[in-house]
């Protein structure tokens, strides 16, 4: 029995996979990344360490309902996984023509911590455009 989960955690889509992935549960799980892509285009984060395998048609699900919306996903990450976990992900981001990287736990939260968005400063003018502007030199 596969179990699964998709949500939206510190700006990536997180897929969690326990067990062995069968054609029903792929396409209800590709299509759950789908409506958090609509959303947002960001990466995608495929949590593997428990599941076990998956049915070719489950990962041809994947492929078919993702192509359209390959353009709104940064890159995929995989988290774990057994070799034919980790080919099968291989396959999808190969299809998808999207950057596949490999990755821990452990490495996965240092990166988001280290990733997080700098504070939004106020842009300053430069003083040549200001000075510009007040000699009436500038259009703006």
């Amino acid at each position: 029995m596969m179990s699964w989960s998709v949500e939206f955690d510190k700006g990536q889509i997180v897929a969690r996979f326990d067990g062995h992935l069968d054609q029903p549960a792929g396409v209800a799980s590709a299509k759950s990344v789908i409506g958090q892509l609509q959303k947002r285009p960001c990466a995608l984060v495929l949590q593997v360490e428990a599941m076990t395998g998956y049915d070719r048609k489950a990962r041809l699900a994947w492929q078919h309902l993702l192509w359209a919306h390959r353009h709104r996903i940064d890159h995929i990450v995989l988290v774990g996984g057994n070799s034919v976990v980790r080919m099968g992900a291989s396959v999808l981001a190969m299809m998808l023509d999207l950057p596949l990287a490999h990755a821990t736990k452990a490495e996965l939260e240092l990166e988001r911590e280290l990733d997080a968005p700098e504070p939004r400063r106020p842009r300053r003018r430069s003083q040549a455009i200001t000075a510009a502007h007040s000699r009436g030199l500038a259009h703006g």
